[in-house]
């Protein structure tokens, strides 16, 4: 198992978060007060409120369960830190082992959850993400799939992008959950989904 901060992680992940990177353009506001301008600022939100939800505020016990790698990789030998990456005014951490890390992290996790764009489907990334997850469902087998829970929520419409039906079919397979959550979407619904997650 790897080091977080030259430590042993002693627990293993139990939730893992993949997102579309902060460099596509995606605009999301609620009535809810859930405001992000990309899937990665999304994906912050939702590690942030697993961490005082779920967590009781600990930073370092989210950090060594719930697996988002721009804040795992902070941790790991390697990581190189870029200030105002691509002149977006954040701090990037790079690390050519991320997918070592990533994968380990799949590998442990009891939940995964995928918050899906236009940006996320056409990604040449996420769709690698995605080919892995399928490698790791025939890896673990039935029985141990069935113990873990995979959510994909759908941030907007999806249909007419370039992969949409290898995802959609690839969920049928795996029989795992495809949640709707636009922008637009009647609160009850919105309630629905949130109350599952």
């Amino acid at each position: 198992r790897s080091f977080l901060s030259g430590d042993n992680r002693e627990e293993k992940y139990q939730v893992v978060l993949s997102f579309p990177g902060k460099e596509f353009d995606f605009k999301f506001t609620d009535e809810a007060g859930i405001s992000a301008g990309s899937g990665f600022e999304l994906a912050v939100w939702f590690h942030n409120w697993i961490k005082s939800e779920l967590l009781q505020d600990s930073s370092s016990r989210a950090a060594r369960t719930v697996y988002l790698d721009w804040l795992g990789l902070q941790y790991v030998p390697g990581t190189v830190q870029v200030n105002n990456y691509r002149g977006q005014g954040m701090s990037a951490f790079l690390n050519e082992n991320w997918k070592l890390y990533y994968h380990e992290a799949m590998w442990e996790a009891k939940v995964m959850v995928v918050f899906v764009t236009k940006q996320w489907v056409e990604s040449p990334y996420c769709k690698g993400e995605f080919e892995h997850v399928d490698w790791l469902i025939k890896q673990l087998g039935e029985k141990e799939v069935s113990r873990r829970e995979m959510l994909f929520i759908v941030l907007e419409n999806c249909s007419a992008c370039d992969g949409w039906d290898y995802f959609q079919k690839a969920c049928s397979e795996w029989q795992v959950q495809v949640l709707h959550y636009y922008e637009n979407s009647p609160r009850t619904h919105k309630l629905n989904v949130e109350q599952h997650v």
